[in-house]
Formats: C-alpha cells, sequence, structure tokens
C-alpha cells in the first residue's frame, strides 16, 4: 500500500491547536482552583452576614419594672360596744346574731313581724304607738317612728341578736331580741334599730321587768342627746 505523504503545513498547524488547547484548560483550570478558593457556601455566608441579635438591645423600648408586692392594710375593729357600726350604734354580739330574715311587716315603732310568723319585740327601746290604747288616738311622733322603722328596714331582711341578760319571750308571747337593718349591699348586719329610734327622738328607753341589757347605756347616751336637741317627742313634753 503506498502511503501518501503529510503535509507539512498540516502538521504544524495540528500542533499548534493541540498546544492552544492545552493551555486554554490549564487557564481554565487555574481560575476554577482560584475561584474555589475564595467561594463560600450558602450556610458560612449566612453566619457571617447574620446579625448579633442576641447581644443587641432596643433601647427605645423600656425594660419592664419590677415593683414590690403591696401588702393590704387593715383596720382593726374595735369590738367594744362604743364603737359605731353601720351609722350608727355599736357593734353586735356576733355570737347572738341571727337572720338574716325576711321580714313581714312592721306592726309599730318598736313590733315587727318576721318570716313563719314570729313578732318580734325589740329591747330597749319604747317607740311612741301608732294609737294609745287608752286613748285610742296616735301618741305624737307614733306614725313617724313606724315610718321611720318600715324606712330602715326596706331592704326587706332584718337580723335579731338575742340578749342574754333577757328572756326569749315577753308575756305577750313575742320574742324579744336586739334587731338590725339588712346593709342595702352586703346584707350583712348594719343599724341597731333601738339606737336609731332613740337618737332620732322616736323612743324612750326601756327596760323589761327592769333589766338592763348590753346596750343600755349607749341608748341613754343616745336618749340624752336627743332630749337636749328636742327632738320629736320630746318637743311634747
Amino acid at each position: 500500500m503506498t502511503h501518501l505523504p503529510q503535509s507539512p503545513h498540516l502538521s504544524v498547524a495540528a500542533h499548534r491547536g493541540r498546544r492552544t488547547a492545552l493551555v486554554v484548560a490549564a487557564g481554565a483550570m487555574t481560575v476554577a482552583i482560584l475561584t474555589g478558593c475564595t467561594a463560600q457556601t450558602p450556610e458560612s455566608n449566612s453566619a457571617q452576614s447574620a446579625p448579633t441579635t442576641s447581644t443587641v438591645r432596643d433601647t427605645s423600648a423600656p425594660y419592664p419594672k419590677t415593683t414590690a408586692p403591696v401588702t393590704p392594710t387593715t383596720k382593726a375593729v374595735d369590738s367594744s360596744p362604743t364603737n359605731r357600726y353601720g351609722s350608727g350604734g355599736p357593734v353586735p354580739d356576733q355570737a347572738q346574731l341571727k337572720g338574716p330574715y325576711v321580714l313581714d311587716r312592721v306592726l309599730d315603732g318598736d313590733t315587727i313581724k318576721i318570716g313563719m310568723g314570729v313578732t318580734v319585740r325589740v329591747i330597749g327601746a319604747d317607740a311612741a304607738a301608732i294609737m294609745d290604747p287608752k286613748t285610742k288616738k296616735a301618741e305624737p311622733c307614733g306614725p313617724e317612728a313606724s315610718a321611720a322603722l318600715t324606712d330602715m328596714l326596706a331592704s326587706g331582711k332584718v337580723w335579731t341578736e338575742y340578749d342574754h341578760t333577757q328572756d326569749r319571750t315577753d308575756r305577750y308571747g313575742r320574742n324579744v331580741a336586739h334587731v338590725r337593718t339588712a346593709h342595702p349591699v352586703t346584707g350583712q348586719p348594719d343599724k341597731l334599730v333601738s339606737y336609731e329610734l332613740i337618737s332620732a327622738g322616736l323612743g324612750k328607753t326601756y327596760l323589761y321587768a327592769g333589766r338592763t341589757h348590753r346596750y343600755t347605756d349607749i341608748l341613754d347616751q343616745a336618749q340624752t342627746s336627743a332630749l337636749e336637741n328636742n327632738q320629736c317627742i320630746w318637743q311634747h313634753g
């Protein structure tokens, strides 16, 4: 077989082409190596660019203030009979308090009827009567006394307070007890009825069978004040 001689020009061109290709490839590899040394992963890039919020505080927002707990203060309540209870009168004997009972009706200035038909006579006060049993006429300030008691018991509830110095019933079979109004908001025992009546000159002090009771001295003081101020019945002698 006869081989044709190669052209010297083709051989040189081919050689130069291969050489150029090697140079280009070597350059590309160099660029790749250099790029790889400076390239960063997304994680490392985000780690470097993430703000250090854990060490930075927003000074525009005030820090929460801490205050010491406030201990409520309570006033000591004097349990002596001279302490005013509600708008007037002494504090009750808690052990003897009963109620509240539903008020049935006011019979007169010092007698009421509560639930189950029980009649209660107020200890310590003799209020002016609506009708004098002898004259068949109203006593001076009698209607006013009954109206005052009705007004005091407008809540429809009453408290009774028994007194160990007195009998539980009188000769008419009525229960004998101190009577207190029910506070219009709390429903707790409030005003002492006998004290309110006597203070307003709507009744006089009264001792059943001559026996003193827990509030004798206080009611005497209330009567003296009403007399000096010429309250109601004291205007009529």
